[in-house]
């Protein structure tokens, strides 16, 4: 199958840091923490058919604002934070939906962020609500995700997370790898809003997540879930708007991130036309985030060449526009990258 392209520009966020380069990764910081650098990032070509042609690739730092909530934790340091930004103002869900849990989950909203989450996870898990009571719930989401996993001034009692303590030699980088977390180093620094990655100091206690990423992709809804482990304990940490392939191009089933495919800045050819895109090109349709899946089941084996990535063009979110590929606006598609790892995470694409 052909490698499917085009992508969007950020959208829930709206927060994306500078489009500052650093090349291989993290350079070496100031004692008293001496940072690895970060290992290179893969491949960045995308060729129909064909595995990413290995070149060189340049990290890019993500350096996202964290919206503000009350600190739980005042051990957990501040010096490296953003400054907290203006309050976002998303479509505030309104309490009295149909659903019971739903309806809950929306009254918990503030004063328990965490149990509203698990009310919400059932609530979608009931796969019964409404079209209106699902846009509460989707709005609802996001809020959670900002309150929650996205803000370092978090609950405590968050059972998805727990406290690492950087020692002497720590970098990000290197915290992920021996710690086991699965995920990338980048969504540390979004969970702990940290400006500079490189900026971390001997004693600072930092949010990791616990568990692996798995994302669910309903084609109907135009939606991909982001789940916090599997089955019936799931916890539901995400949902973000997509666009999905023309004429039902995007494939259904189980898969997962395929090996040495998640890139940063990719190159990217049009299997159609032909026409090529460089690495850092705005005009690339793809954007700045490329995550190959492979199919795990017979029927979908081989589906090869589709991913999930961001696009330039915000307005086919929500329709039926890209090659087969997931696109999702550019902070959006961030996120995902941040999670899902390889070969751990799933990607169940439902039609």
């Amino acid at each position: 199958m052909l490698v499917v392209g085009a992508a969007t520009v950020a959208a829930w966020m709206q927060l994306r840091g500078p489009r500052s380069v650093v090349a291989g990764g993290q350079p070496a910081v100031a004692e008293p923490v001496e940072i690895a650098a970060l290992p290179p990032q893969g491949a960045r070509g995308i060729l129909l058919e064909h595995e990413p042609t290995p070149l060189p690739v340049a990290s890019r730092e993500a350096v996202i604002a964290i919206s503000p909530a009350p600190i739980a934790d005042p051990e957990i340091a501040a010096d490296s934070r953003l400054p907290d930004p203006p309050a976002p103002k998303p479509a505030a869900p309104k309490a009295g939906a149909g659903n019971a849990d739903l309806a809950q989950a929306i009254a918990l909203a503030k004063t328990d962020p965490v149990e509203s989450r698990r009310l919400l996870t059932r609530a979608f898990e009931a796969d019964s609500l409404s079209t209106a009571e699902r846009e509460q719930a989707y709005a609802l989401c996001g809020e959670l995700m900002s309150s929650l996993l996205l803000n370092p001034k978090a609950p405590a009692k968050d059972p998805t997370v727990r406290v690492y303590t950087v020692a002497s030699g720590d970098s990000l980088e290197k915290i992920v790898r021996k710690q086991g977390l699965s995920c990338d180093w980048r969504l540390v620094q979004r969970m702990n809003g940290l400006s500079d990655p490189r900026k971390i100091r001997v004693g600072q206690k930092l949010r990791v997540p616990v568990g692996t990423f798995h994302a669910e992709v309903i084609k109907s809804q135009y939606r991909l879930n982001l789940y916090l482990d599997e089955g019936p304990g799931r916890t539901l940490v995400a949902s973000l708007p997509v666009g999905l392939g023309t004429d039902g191009g995007t494939p259904v089933g189980m898969f997962r991130v395929r090996a040495n495919s998640k890139l940063v800045d990719p190159e990217w050819t049009h299997p159609h036309t032909g026409e090529y895109f460089r690495a850092n090109d705005p005009k690339n349709p793809i954007g700045d985030w490329w995550i190959g899946i492979e199919g795990v089941e017979d029927g979908n084996r081989d589906k090869l060449g589709f991913g999930i990535h961001g696009t330039i063009e915000p307005d086919s979110i929500g329709k039926d526009r890209s090659l087969g590929c997931v696109r999702l606006l550019d902070d959006d598609v961030a996120i995902v990258y941040a999670t899902l790892t390889e070969p751990e995470s799933t990607i169940l694409i439902k039609p």
